[in-house]
């Protein structure tokens, strides 16, 4: 008998026969492999830049403009299977060059009876969590916000309401005055807006410009009111669209429309954080 032959002949029914145990392997995987249970998350996004979590004014949360741009290319994972285990469903974002933003993302998660939570790729699905999902060309990292199954997703009205509010120079060292530097108000105007790629957030509809009012303490002790020459009181009227979830009216998915809340408005030329005065009322 030719050796060449024979061990040929055993070599190649080797092959065949390592095959069909893989391809049987890789079936039984698929087979037994736990499908997972979809969820919808919702997602904050966090700007993982050093130091970033000890800014102010939410600063912590803003994130490139291109990172947003990469997720909404990237869309979803997969397993080796090629099914998706994680689908972009929604992304909201506002701001300019930095954005702060939230994903909608759908997951196939696993129920880890235990604790009687899901997970999704080993980390904790609920609310208040941080989360990493690797997408194939970018890294969503954030903070969940919200945790649905998706056959029963709350429905959210968006409407439109009006407000009064304050311009107010919050890190004053002179608590006799609380006006804004004058180069402030002429930086915007009344028409000037805050849009993303849904449409109009909040839209300027009145400003008035006074010089600002300032406690003034006499030779004599009394207290009276002046004003300040370098200083301005700006009122403004401010149309935003909200969300009403549950009783609660909700400015960017998060900023709750109360007495007293400042809230950022982002224009073309500034950002501004009007003091909400007073709920005007609803459109």
């Amino acid at each position: 008998m030719n050796i060449k032959k024979f061990l040929s002949r055993h070599i190649t029914i080797d092959i065949i026969i390592l095959g069909f145990v893989g391809i049987l392997c890789l079936l039984i995987l698929y087979l037994t492999l736990p499908k997972g249970t979809p969820m919808i998350i919702e997602i904050k996004l966090i700007n993982t830049t050093p130091g970033a979590e000890n800014s102010i004014m939410d600063n912590q949360y803003a994130v490139d403009k291109w990172l947003i741009d990469k997720i909404k290319q990237s869309k979803s994972a997969t397993n080796i299977f090629g099914n998706p285990t994680a689908e972009v469903q929604k992304i909201l974002s506002w701001g300019e060059y930095s954005k702060q933003a939230f994903v909608t993302v759908k997951v196939l998660a696993k129920n880890d009876r235990n604790r009687n939570i899901y997970k999704y790729n080993y980390q904790n699905l609920q609310t208040g969590e941080k989360i990493e999902i690797i997408l194939p060309s970018v890294k969503i990292y954030g903070i969940i916000t919200n945790v649905y199954d998706p056959f029963h997703i709350p429905v959210e009205k968006n409407k439109f309401i009006k407000v009064k509010a304050k311009l107010v120079d919050m890190n004053t060292v002179f608590p006799e005055t609380r006006g804004i530097e004058n180069y402030i108000s002429p930086a915007f105007k009344v028409g000037d807006t805050m849009q993303n790629e849904e449409g109009l957030l909040a839209e300027i509809i009145e400003k008035t410009t006074t010089l600002s009012e300032k406690i003034i303490t006499t030779s004599d002790g009394r207290i009276v009111t002046g004003y300040d020459p370098i200083k301005q009181d700006v009122n403004l009227t401010i149309k935003l669209l909200i969300t009403e979830k549950d009783t609660q009216l909700l400015y960017l998915k998060e900023k709750p429309i109360r007495i007293g809340s400042w809230i950022p408005i982002v224009l073309s030329n500034i950002t501004i954080f009007p003091v909400i005065t007073e709920i005007v009322h609803e459109q």
